[in-house]
């Protein structure tokens, strides 16, 4: 029978030859040809599989009831295909391969349908989004169909084909990688994806599972894949069960939960004892295939006992070296088998993962981790702070984010000259094979056991009690940061950052001094903060979180890591923001989409910048300054021109700032005041708004002018931009109660502070000279809206009183020159709009006061004031007299600034006149006010 077989192989001479011999039914039917090519011993695989792609009618219908006799319904896709394609050999003509798997697929998407159907035609997104999220546990080792028709069936499976060519085919020198395997079948199934954790079981599976004929394994050898098929045919076994009130699956479980304990010690005995390869293979191999008999019945305890086991046998639980590991073969097999039952099976893990994420850390330690062998960040910033650097050992110092991290660069030490070349060689080679990555990059796929793979890697990043620590505990943390952004939008993704958020605050808040962790868990706070401002909307709450984190660190460990905050700074504020109620335009996300708590944290960490940094960091905040006042409206109408207002106050007081450096800050102030008095278009304020953010920044112009600590020349700038900004047209929406609180609160304490002793310096005259002409000036200028305010006889009397003390605290000719001009020009124009005159409040009073400040002053007053009356009177009698001319060109003037036309159409004279009768008082007085500025 055997050598007629071979002879005739599955031709149709064969079948034609076997049915006269009476082995086939006459005439023969597909159904019985089929089971003989599947059952009969001896034939050859190469001939089963050219008769069943034969394209003959008959040879179809075979084709067909050979699939069927599999019984696919039911069963998980990998576990049928391979039964199917490993009972013979494919043909080497492709044509005939498709037609095999069209024909597989059509009977196995029959056998299987879905249970539901899908919607119509999704495309692009949507179809990625319904394709990822479909309900039904679509596993591979699931009895749930994934697949919409049968051409994402027939897809998939000449995919699986060319995976198991790519992975196991020598001559290939770059295999395909789980990404590319996921990334080629995406869109296959009507325009949907099959869900990834499908697919990257399935890539697992093949990559360590070949596909082969039953032949060619070794004698004896059961294979995973066998072990799970038996358990897929449980259910189908019900009706041998004797009692009906128990189901096939539940007994199965309970079976196996109660053989498992002698189980275990059995394999836990064979693999401490394992003396030769094969013992030991066979020990591995049976520890994994109770893992999967778990995972089927959803045994988690019984996964965790395992993973927990081999963990301790690995070695790497415990102080270990690279030679010690790379010498104990025992130690590599169960170090492999553990990621691999990690990677397959981490759904169900609870107490392993701190085991597992423990072998992760020694792995790395010994640096035996290379950087595309686990998932990287985009790194933010470049880093190195020699301040902290000092803080640890030389050969722990760590540079830059998760894409370079410290993989194995320094951890490993000065040890690694000395290792064999050959035990580095066998420890990297089982590092390679726990493909770290592969387990780190796919979160999602975890389930409810996320959360116990976040908390041991939060439990691994804590910090470290020894300097040699550190490097592990940076790697763990960069591992942990890239967990949370790999889950974003998942299941569990605000339980996770809920973890890790409050894990970063047990970290930075109580550091106890700046390390290059410290800088590290800096760093990772600034990422995701760049992540999330970038992202927009409701992450937005989660980037002002971190930075307030980041703002609440003790300030000595703040003042050593500037230098890289102010590079991490840099990188955030060019991240732009869409538009807001805020700002009318698109600006900087850190000052346009943060929270008022966000912002604040933003501007806190930029002053210290200024505040601590070095002359680097100095120069890099300044620019960053320059490049938020310039979006001052926003806030200001974020109410946050006070804050930047400090922030800017911080620069002028550094050391690195010097004359000129304290000049540009209080340019930087003006520019915010200018910001805040004229709003963008679009942008919603009320005046009382306006004139708060308006009154910070003039409150920290005024800081500038009295700080002792600065160079005479910067006050003395300080001083022009103050009154540059007081006087400017922008603030003229200004009510005149809030000018009156701006004299009362700003200007009469800053001109006492400029009187004290700390600020009598050398050029102690020319400052006050400046402040008292400032004082005159804003006075003259905003007179039209001081003389409305009700307690404006006080006021006055409180200048005359400030500038009659300037007089007495010096014998300065200059100042004996320019007060009493000033005096006596504030008295003409007051006198001019009609608020000072005989009878009013303040009549009396200004006069006591005048005489105290120089008895001669009263009288010129008096004086110009007949005078003035003359000339108003002359023209009324003798309009032509050319004695009235002269007279009215040596009339006083009203004001260097205000023009006497202006303030009279601010407040009406009690009797209108001339308007040339109007001007002419102003020009005399005028010009002596600039001869005595020209003299100072």
């Amino acid at each position: 029978m055997c050598f007629l077989l071979k002879s005739y192989g599955c031709t149709q001479e064969g079948i034609e030859f076997l049915r006269t011999k009476k082995y086939l039914p006459d005439p023969p039917d597909p159904r019985s040809v089929a089971l003989f090519l599947r059952h009969a011993p001896g034939l050859q695989k190469q001939g089963v599989g050219d008769y069943l792609a034969a394209k003959h009618d008959f040879n179809g219908a075979v084709l067909r009831d050979y699939i069927l006799s599999f019984g696919l319904s039911g069963r998980p896709f990998l576990v049928a295909f391979r039964e199917f394609i490993q009972s013979f050999m494919l043909p080497l003509d492709s044509n005939l391969i498709n037609r095999i798997l069209e024909v597989f697929g059509v009977e196995y998407c029959r056998a299987n349908p879905r249970p539901e159907d899908p919607p119509e035609e999704p495309t692009g997104t949507e179809a990625s989004v319904a394709g990822d999220s479909t309900k039904p546990d679509t596993s591979p080792l699931s009895g749930v169909s994934p697949f919409y028709n049968a051409d994402a069936c027939y897809i998939l499976s000449y995919s699986v084909i060319i995976l198991n060519v790519d992975q196991h085919n020598p001559k290939v020198k770059e295999p395909m990688t789980a990404q590319q395997f996921v990334s080629t079948n995406r869109g296959i199934n009507k325009g949907r994806n099959i869900p990834e954790r499908m697919l990257l079981e399935i890539y697992h599976t093949i990559k360590e599972n070949e596909m082969r004929l039953p032949e060619e394994l070794p004698s004896g050898v059961n294979t995973p894949l066998s072990t799970i098929d038996l358990v897929a045919r449980v259910p189908r076994a019900a009706a041998w069960v004797g009692c009906a009130e128990l189901r096939a699956p539940d007994f199965g479980r309970d079976v196996f939960a109660a053989a498992w304990s002698p189980v275990a010690s059995s394999l836990c005995v064979a693999f401490e004892t394992a003396a030769d390869e094969l013992t030991l293979e066979r020990a591995v191999s049976g520890f994994e295939l109770a893992v999967r008999i778990a995972c089927f019945y959803g045994l988690s305890d019984i996964v965790d006992y395992v993973v927990i086991y081999l963990c301790r046998q690995t070695t790497l639980l415990q102080v270990t070296t690279l030679p010690f590991f790379a010498a104990n073969r025992k130690a590599q097999s169960a170090c492999a088998a553990v990621f691999g039952m990690a990677r397959r099976c981490g759904a169900l893990l609870r107490d392993g993962w701190p085991n597992v994420v423990h072998c992760i850390g020694t792995l790395h330690a010994m640096g035996l981790l290379h950087p595309e062998a686990c998932p990287g960040l985009t790194r933010l910033i470049d880093f190195d702070n020699k301040a902290a650097r000092k803080q640890a050992p030389k050969q722990q110092t760590t540079s830059g984010w998760l894409s370079s991290l410290i993989w194995g660069s320094d951890a490993a030490g000065g040890n690694e000259e000395d290792e064999d070349d050959e035990a580095r060689r066998r420890a990297q080679e089982c590092a390679d094979r726990c493909d770290v990555r592969a387990l780190l990059e796919c979160p999602a796929a975890y389930g409810p056991s996320l959360m116990h793979l976040v908390k041991a890697l939060a439990n691994g990043s804590t910090y470290p009690k020894a300097a040699a620590e550190e490097a592990r505990a940076a790697f763990m943390l960069d591992v942990l940061t890239k967990m949370l952004l790999l889950n974003e939008g998942g299941p569990q993704a605000k339980d996770v950052w809920a973890l890790v958020s409050a894990h970063l605050g047990e970290l930075l808040l109580p550091l106890p001094h700046a390390s290059p962790f410290a800088e590290h868990a800096v760093v990772n706070a600034f990422t995701l903060s760049a992540h999330y401002l970038s992202s927009g909307g409701e992450a937005l709450s989660l980037a002002s979180e971190l930075l307030c984190l980041v703002c609440t660190m003790k300030d000595e460990v703040l003042q050593e890591l500037t230098d890289t905050i102010a590079a991490c700074l840099s990188k955030l504020l060019p991240i732009r923001a869409d538009v807001t109620a805020a700002s009318a335009t698109a600006g900087p996300a850190l000052l346009c989409a943060l929270n008022a708590r966000g912002v604040d944290a933003v501007l806190r960490i930029l002053a210290l910048c200024g505040q601590h940094g070095h002359k680097k960091c100095y120069v890099r905040g300044f620019e960053l300054l320059g490049e938020v006042v310039r979006w001052g409206a926003v806030l200001a109408a974020r109410h946050h021109t006070a804050a930047c207002a400090t922030a800017v106050l911080a620069f002028a007081c550094s050391p690195h700032a010097g004359t000129e450096g304290a000049a540009h800050c209080a340019e930087l102030l003006h520019d915010l005041f200018a910001a805040a008095a004229s709003p963008s278009d679009g942008v919603a304020m009320t005046a009382d708004e306006r004139w708060a953010s308006c009154r910070a920044a003039l409150d920290a112009v005024a800081q500038l002018c009295r700080d002792a600590s600065l160079p005479a020349g910067a006050r003395h700038h300080a001083t022009t931009v103050l009154q540059r900004a007081a006087l400017s047209p922008l603030a003229d929406f200004a009510s005149g109660a809030a000018w009156a609180a701006l004299f009362r609160e700003l200007l009469f304490p800053l001109l006492s502070d400029l009187l004290s002793e700390k600020l009598a310096t050398t050029d102690a005259d020319e400052t006050r000279v400046r402040a008292s002409t400032l004082l005159a000036k804003l006075f003259l200028q905003r007179l039209g809206a001081l003389s409305q305010y009700g307690e404006f006889v006080h006021l006055w009397l409180q200048t005359v009183d400030v500038l009659e003390r300037y007089m007495t605290a010096s014998d300065s000719e200059t100042l004996h020159e320019v007060i009493p001009e000033a005096l006596k020009n504030m008295t003409l124009v007051m006198a001019h709009l009609g608020v000072f005159r005989e009878g009013a409040p303040l009549w009396e009073p200004t006069w006591e006061a005048l005489a105290r400040v120089d008895p001669q002053l009263g009288d010129d007053i008096r004086a110009k004031l007949n005078a003035a009356a003359s000339a108003a009177a002359g023209p009324q009698q003798q309009p032509a007299a050319p004695a009235a001319s002269t007279e009215e060109q040596q009339q006083p003037a009203a004001s260097t600034e205000p023009q006497p036309t202006t303030a009279a159409t601010e407040q009406p004279q009690p009797q209108p006149q001339p308007q040339e009768a109007a001007e002419k008082p102003a020009e005399q007085p005028a010009e002596e006010v600039r001869q005595a500025e020209a003299q100072q």
